[in-house]
């Protein structure tokens, strides 16, 4: 499965392979916009009504769709500290995020991608 560049267009960041799992990302490659320097994604953290900046893609790998799709968006939200704990906690679920800056942190034990 390929990760693409939240920062690049039409470009492979990652590759990683999936076995028996379900994969999904949040980001905001396609919906985001810049104001006074700053990239903005469409995702609205509930927390401060404002939009949400700082990670540009989370990809979750879990047991389910419904989980994986769930657990992304919520990620994507809840920014880069938070999320690596609140993913850690949970069995057999790891994710890849991609920070604004283009720096990108694993989940401990996710395979380390191949571009």
């Amino acid at each position: 499965m390929a990760i693409s560049d939240p920062l690049r267009t039409g470009v492979r960041l990652l590759y990683v392979p999936v076995y028996d799992a379900s994969v999904a990302t949040s980001g905001d490659s396609e919906q985001h916009f810049v104001w006074n320097g700053k990239r903005w994604s469409h995702n609205i953290d509930p927390r401060t009504g404002l939009p949400v900046s700082g990670i540009a893609s989370a990809t979750v790998f879990s047991p389910s769709a419904e989980l994986s799709e769930a657990l992304a968006t919520a990620v994507h939200v809840m920014g880069l500290p938070e999320a690596i704990g609140f993913i850690g906690q949970r069995p057999r679920t790891h994710a890849i995020i991609v920070a604004a800056d283009g720096r990108i942190h694993r989940t401990e034990n996710v395979v380390h991608g191949v571009a």
